[in-house]
């Protein structure tokens, strides 16, 4: 009968603390050195039981080992933005829309034509409510750019682009 492995010993025999430098002033990620998700989570499994696997994200496992566990309804985010990281203090709990903050904040979302759903690059929302201001209609507006009444008045009235100044 072979030994199991506990958590923290299989935590830290895949775990390399001299990863890469992505935040200066983080210091190290602590590279995650198994299998990992098309994302680049790390993964790993945390409990065997009748043939049930059950997989963890390596850097949840990391902050349970360090902080202990991870308060309902949250998630655990990185301050690095290195998903292969289980680095501690590079980790933070929150909801998913810190999660999304964070991402705007950080410039990681896909704006403009980069997003599956946008339609214009920020220099022409900026033509169009410069367009506005200078007396042109929305109708006007929405043959220039070839588009809809209503997005054109989501974009001159901020509902839509609201980043692009």
């Amino acid at each position: 009968m072979t030994r199991r492995m506990d958590l923290r010993e299989k935590f830290w025999s895949k775990v390399d603390k001299n990863g890469p430098v992505v935040v200066e002033s983080l210091g190290p990620c602590w590279k995650w050195n198994a299998a990992r998700s098309k994302q680049g989570y790390g993964h790993l499994v945390t409990s065997q039981y009748d043939h049930i696997k059950r997989e963890q994200l390596a850097h949840r496992v990391s902050w349970i080992i360090h902080y202990g566990s991870i308060p309902d309804r949250l998630n655990v985010l990185h301050r690095c933005d290195n998903p292969e990281c289980t680095n501690p203090s590079h980790l933070f709990v929150g909801t998913k829309a810190d999660n999304s903050r964070d991402a705007v904040s950080k410039g990681r979302t896909a704006r403009g034509k980069r997003n599956a759903r946008g339609l214009f690059e920020k220099e022409q929302v900026i033509a169009m409510r410069n367009a506005r201001n200078e007396g042109l209609t929305y109708r006007q507006i929405a043959e220039r750019f070839n588009t809809k009444l209503n997005t054109v008045d989501s974009i001159v009235n901020r509902r839509n682009y609201k980043y692009v100044e």
